[in-house]
């Protein structure tokens, strides 16, 4: 028993120290780590970057106020205002972040006001699982207040604006789910709203060169050979092939209205899809993203049959517009031949 005793406390002598700085270091280590990430991300942001910090907050392991700081860094919206805007309207600003963000089974709550002043122009509530680093575009105009005054924004002069966001990251179910992590953003802005001649406008380029390069880089892949089914009222029809759009690193910012020209000459033009990207991105290749541009031929509003005709992805400079970013444009059409079949579905 003396030499167990012995052995027991060399043991304790030699090791005991080795776990006690590993208990102490070892959680130091670890925010050394995450301190590192968010500082790598906020000077270089990368989507690898982002995917591992959104990893650590879906294991639910840092301290509530390193995380609430990952959430922060992650949740960074970046806005773009033009120079100035016509008083004739319309006024938009884009907003987006700097990757793709999915937390899986964890939800973002979002809470969006814009400010003029103490008044609000308006209020978005959102809630997702997976947010998009692609911009969106927010339209700010004039507002009538509920006691009946109005709030312009269709004059020529200098407008300060408070967007004031409000972000929770939030177990499932919404009702009964903890908040894990929030951020909260306030940033000013200054809108200069001048008279029609003098406001920015979308400059349109092209030259042989990079009209090639742009008009080869579009392609449309299959994403699913079989039948996609899909509902007019009452009824209920298939298509195929589903399509998606794809290119790869644009050299100029594109915005297109897109449409299906048949081989007779007839145009539809489709609703609610459209296309609209900066350049130095991709469209349909980016691996983190869960928007795929499917090709929606189920909204042209076409019989049962066999149809063959082209794409057609057109400039649209009011479009452009919309990314207060874009202050220069692609401007051409692209033709995309395509051949696919609507049916019936059987019963």
């Amino acid at each position: 028993m003396r030499r167990y005793a012995i052995v027991i406390l060399v043991l304790l002598v030699v090791v005991g120290p080795v776990l006690v700085a590993g208990l102490v270091i070892g959680p130091a280590l670890h925010t050394g780590q995450v301190n590192s990430l968010i500082e790598q991300y906020s000077t270089s942001p990368h989507q690898e970057t982002a995917d591992r910090l959104v990893k650590l907050l879906r294991r639910g392991r840092l301290p509530r106020k390193q995380g609430d700081r990952v959430f922060e860094v992650l949740m960074t919206p970046r806005v773009a205002v033009r120079t100035t805007y016509s008083s004739e309207g319309p006024i938009y600003i884009a907003i987006g972040r700097d990757s793709n963000l999915a937390f899986g089974d964890l939800c973002v709550r979002m809470d969006e006001c814009v400010y003029s002043g103490e008044e609000r122009l308006k209020r978005e509530r959102m809630i997702s699982n997976a947010l998009e680093k692609e911009p969106r575009f927010e339209l700010i105009g004039s507002r009538e207040t509920a006691d009946g005054a109005v709030v312009r924004l269709d004059r020529p002069g200098d407008y300060e604006i408070r967007l004031v966001y409000k972000y929770d990251l939030v177990e499932l179910p919404l009702r009964t789910g903890t908040v894990l992590h929030e951020c909260f953003f306030e940033m000013p802005i200054t809108l200069r709203v001048v008279e029609p001649e003098q406001a920015e406008k979308v400059v349109l380029k092209s030259d042989p060169g990079l009209d090639n390069q742009i008009k080869t880089a579009f392609k449309l892949v299959r994403r699913s050979v079989g039948w996609a089914s899909y509902s007019v009222g009452d009824d209920t029809y298939q298509y195929r092939p589903m399509l998606g759009l794809e290119a790869p690193t644009f050299p100029e910012n594109v915005a297109f209205k897109v449409s299906y020209r048949d081989e007779a000459g007839s145009t539809i033009a489709f609703e609610n899809f459209f296309v609209s990207q900066r350049a130095g991105t991709s469209l349909g290749l980016d691996p983190s993203s869960s928007v795929i541009p499917i090709v929606p031929l189920n909204n042209l509003g076409l019989e049962p049959g066999h149809y063959r005709g082209v794409i057609v992805l057109e400039t649209d400079a009011e479009l452009a517009y919309q990314d207060a970013a874009m202050k220069t444009v692609w401007d051409g059409t692209i033709e995309l031949p395509v051949e696919f079949e609507i049916r019936e579905a059987a019963e």
